[in-house]
């Protein structure tokens, strides 16, 4: 593990955006933090912009609650000149079937090497079996790859986690593009 880095424990997942257009899509949004701060100590001005980008998905523990996504957020903001964006071509073999997927990192240059290793541990599922790349919650990173090629034909399906925000450290990885480039642009990120 790098001396800079902390281990990852605290990796939120991120979905799709909800298009807001009802109610139930608002009342769904402010239920992802649970009986934590509103918006887990986001402003609601940070929130409106990060909810057309991404979703919270609910955690189901109260450290994701209590002001650990504005934290690792401040983080890449501060350091944000530091940030860079890199793509990670990975494998999944599931079923005997392969699937082929771009892993879009945004961290911290001199963490790359180590993120990578962290990615391909939860990707091929290791996070049960190697305590360093155990986490709090499930990352769900190989079944995200699996779902989103379910039977080869790609899913439009608003439940698969799509990207995830490292709270520890402050970073972000996605398998889908769009998200990575909103974010890459909200933060200014090259």
């Amino acid at each position: 593990m790098s001396k800079e880095m902390e281990r990852s424990y605290l990796v939120q997942r991120l979905m799709a955006p909800r298009d807001g257009s009802s109610k139930m899509d608002n009342f769904l949004n402010c239920l992802a933090f649970g009986g934590g701060l509103k918006n887990g100590g986001l402003s609601d001005e940070a929130a409106d912009m990060l909810r057309s980008i991404f979703r919270f998905d609910y955690m189901g523990a109260s450290e994701f609650e209590w002001g650990a996504v504005p934290e690792a957020l401040s983080k890449i903001h501060n350091d944000k000149k530091e940030y860079k964006s890199y793509e990670l071509p990975v494998s999944l073999v599931k079923d005997g079937k392969t699937y082929r997927e771009s892993v879009y990192i945004i961290c911290k240059e001199e963490w790359l090497e180590e993120i990578k290793k962290r990615i391909c541990a939860w990707k091929d599922g290791y996070a049960n079996r190697q305590p360093e790349f155990f986490t709090k919650e499930a990352v769900n990173l190989d079944q995200s790859i699996h779902k989103k090629y379910f039977n080869g034909e790609e899913m439009k399906e608003s439940r698969i986690t799509k990207g995830w925000l490292e709270l520890d450290n402050g970073y972000f990885f996605f398998i889908d593009q769009e998200m990575f480039n909103k974010t890459k642009e909200l933060f200014g990120i090259k």
